[in-house]
């Protein structure tokens, strides 16, 4: 039997929680981020993010850039969705794929927007073959490093399909890289980390 072994990684473009000045999109910033992550056993990862965005001139939306190509693994994106939460109505989306990348362009090309936004993105990511015999993994970049705006504050939610040994737990924030693992909090309830 595989010893229960994961590793969360959080990793973004920017300090999370820390006031720090990068340089960032001048067209909006992102002033709310939750993500939430249901992991099955088949090494699935089904993943809702919520993205709260605050434009400062007229855009036509944004890019959800999403690696599928890690550590030379190639990993597929299904069933992507895009939603407006006020009206539950789908945002006009189109899908890219290049250089390892996922891209998911929201927004038409004939509508502007401006000021408050709110898009809530599903898909499922598939994490592939677990080659690793000796334990479990979940090896996985919550917000990514391909954001161009300062966001304000992120949450996450990650419901694991077994139970896992809490001291097995690692995160880390920071700019692309860092191993700095102190300053994301969160707590492990039954299966869930939050």
């Amino acid at each position: 039997m595989k010893k229960s072994l994961f590793f969360l990684l959080i990793t973004v473009a920017i300090t999370i929680a820390v006031g720090t000045t990068i340089v960032a999109d001048d067209y909006y910033d992102i002033r709310h981020y939750d993500v939430k992550i249901v992991v099955d056993n088949d090494n699935d990862y089904h993943i809702t993010e919520t993205i709260d965005v605050e434009f400062y001139s007229p855009r036509h939306g944004i890019y959800r850039d999403i690696p599928t190509v890690v550590d030379e693994q190639n990993h597929l994106i299904k069933n992507i969705k895009v939603i407006d939460p006020t009206t539950g109505e789908k945002y006009d989306k189109s899908v890219s794929k290049s250089n390892g990348v996922t891209s998911i362009r929201i927004g038409d090309a004939d509508v502007y927007v401006d000021g408050r936004m709110t898009y809530i993105i599903s898909y499922t990511y598939m994490g592939g073959m677990d080659f690793d015999t000796t334990m479990d993994e979940f090896y996985f970049n919550v917000i990514g490093n391909e954001w161009d705006a300062t966001i304000d504050k992120v949450t996450f939610e990650i419901v694991m399909p077994n139970s896992f040994d809490v001291s097995d737990l690692n995160f880390t924030s920071g700019i692309y890289g860092s191993t700095d693992n102190l300053k994301v909090q969160y707590e492990v309830e039954g299966n869930t980390i939050a």
